[in-house]
C-alpha cells in the first residue's frame, strides 16, 4: 500500500504544483480563467500558494504521515471550492471534471494514509 500511496501522492504533486505555479506567476491563461469565475488576480495567486502548499506537502508527507493527511484533506477542500464555482458559473461536466477527480484522488489519499497510519 505504501507504493500506491507514493504514486498517488507524486502525481498529486505534479498536477497541483503545476496549476499552482501557473496561478502564483499570473500566467495569461489562469487569469483569463481567474477573471471567468469571478475571482480577482490577488484572490487566484492566493489559489495558487495554497496548490503548492498542498503539493509540499504530500511530499514531505512521505516521512511525516500527518502532514500527509492534512495536506490531502487541504486539496480535497480546495477542489470542493472549485467545484462548486465551476457549479455557479454553470459549466458543462466537461469542463468540470477535472475538479472532481482530482478532489476524489485526495480523498483517496486521505482514506489511504490514514489507513496506513
Amino acid at each position: 500500500m505504501i507504493i500506491s500511496i507514493s504514486v498517488l501522492s507524486a502525481f498529486l504533486t505534479v498536477i497541483f504544483a503545476t496549476s499552482g505555479i501557473a496561478k502564483v506567476t499570473r500566467n495569461a491563461r489562469a487569469l483569463e480563467r481567474s477573471s471567468k469565475f469571478g475571482f480577482s488576480s490577488r484572490d487566484y495567486h492566493a489559489i495558487g500558494v495554497l496548490e503548492l502548499a498542498g503539493a509540499a506537502g504530500l511530499m514531505a508527507g512521505l516521512w511525516v504521515v500527518p502532514l500527509a493527511i492534512a495536506a490531502s484533506l487541504g486539496l480535497m477542500l480546495l477542489m470542493a471550492g472549485a467545484v462548486v464555482s465551476h457549479i455557479r458559473i454553470k459549466d458543462p461536466i466537461t469542463i468540470s471534471f477535472p475538479a472532481v477527480g482530482l478532489g476524489l484522488l485526495a480523498a483517496l489519499s486521505t482514506a489511504l494514509t490514514t489507513a496506513v497510519a
